[in-house]
């Protein structure tokens, strides 16, 4: 059976983390997303750390439901990678009806890793979500954070949080949230007594 590779031209890496030993990356295929590790010793530093060097490097991406991809530079000097189809971490908190998938959305603006402003039914939205496995546990306390808000949040209550729309998703499994746009100005000091009362509220 013929295997067929994604195209260069249809790979872009979403997200990235360097540190010494190595670099994780998250990488969309054509409509799949993929997660790679690579050696430090697999390239200079400047590919690692540039998009634009390092997709033209990358190894073959097999059109295919795997997850994982591990690149080596071996002794010889050439360049080696092994694929997995391991499952990844998923967010298990899933209490809202709608889930959207993440590659789905337009994006208008990057706040941080993993934070940015999208469109969503023509509306402006923030996506919140674990670029990689180690920030599920982050993303699955505060989904459950909104659940209890939206459980005890009665008619009436002033409002304490935006509107959670529903559960990001990557290749079906959960890995993030849609939340309402809130404007307004960051809290500061000036306004604790009116968080602090609008707390006693939500918990009384």
């Amino acid at each position: 059976m013929e295997s067929y590779n994604v195209p260069k031209s249809e790979i872009e890496v979403l997200s990235q983390e360097i540190n010494d030993e190595f670099g994780s990356y998250r990488i969309r295929a054509g409509q799949r997303v993929h997660y790679v590790t690579i050696a430090t010793n697999a390239f200079d530093d400047d590919t690692m750390c540039r998009p634009h060097l390092l997709i033209p490097q990358l190894p073959n991406f097999p059109d295919k439901n795997w997850t994982t991809m591990e690149v080596i530079r071996k002794p010889d000097g050439s360049l080696a990678s092994e694929l997995s189809h391991e499952p990844l971490p998923a967010v298990r908190m899933t209490w809202h009806p709608k889930t959207i998938d993440v590659l789905s959305l337009e994006k208008v603006k990057r706040h941080r890793s993993g934070v940015h402003e999208v469109l969503y039914s023509g509306l402006p939205a923030i996506c919140k979500i674990a670029c990689f496995g180690w920030q599920v546990p982050g993303i699955e306390h505060e989904t459950y954070t909104y659940s209890m808000v939206e459980e005890y949040r009665g008619p009436g209550d002033p409002v304490i949080a935006p509107v959670f729309l529903g559960h990001m998703t990557e290749n079906g499994r959960v890995i993030g949230m849609l939340l309402e746009k809130l404007e307004g100005d960051f809290a500061s000091m000036d306004d604790l007594p009116a968080c602090r009362k609008t707390l006693e509220n939500f918990i009384s």
